[in-house]
């Protein structure tokens, strides 16, 4: 018994030194790698919606064709540069550990390069894409929630 709980506990150290190992690593590679998608408005609009949707899994069609259309109408993109601008943050964001991750560096930016009406903008639009599967999942609702807090709206 004593041995059972020796080796538990070495697991879990190593679990945690893993973790502060790879948790810099991770933030440089997707400080790297989301640079170009994150200077851009419309980037960083995408990278919240699709995080947003990754909170409940991995991507969906129907969820996808939301996020589309939401950029389309919202931002006035032509259909193409929003295919494009979605298939990069779908893989900036499948590169990361954790959805919450790339929400908490988006709402970073989207709090110091936007006013408070495109703040709700992005908020509204995050909400429509969470709606996708029968409404939000309680993650989803959170992350959404921590959003609104991070980014300060003002009602």
């Amino acid at each position: 018994m004593i041995w059972f709980a020796l080796a538990i506990l070495v697991f879990a150290s190593a679990g945690l030194v893993f973790y502060q190992v790879a948790t810099p690593l991770w933030l440089n590679r997707f400080q790297k790698q989301s640079a170009a998608l994150i200077d851009t408005p419309n980037g960083a609009a995408a990278l919240l919606l699709v995080a947003v949707a990754e909170v409940r899994g991995p991507i969906s069609i129907l969820e996808r064709s939301i996020i589309e259309r939401q950029l389309t109408s919202t931002l006035s993109l032509h259909a193409d540069a929003t295919a494009h601008l979605v298939d990069e943050a779908i893989e900036v964001v499948s590169t990361n550990p954790h959805p919450g991750h790339v929400l908490e560096e988006v709402s970073h930016i989207l709090k110091h390069k936007f006013v408070n009406v495109e703040r709700q903008q992005f908020i509204t639009m995050a909400q429509r894409v969470s709606r996708a599967h029968d409404g939000p999942t309680l993650d989803q609702q959170k992350a959404i929630e921590r959003l609104v807090t991070r980014l300060k709206i003002l009602h």
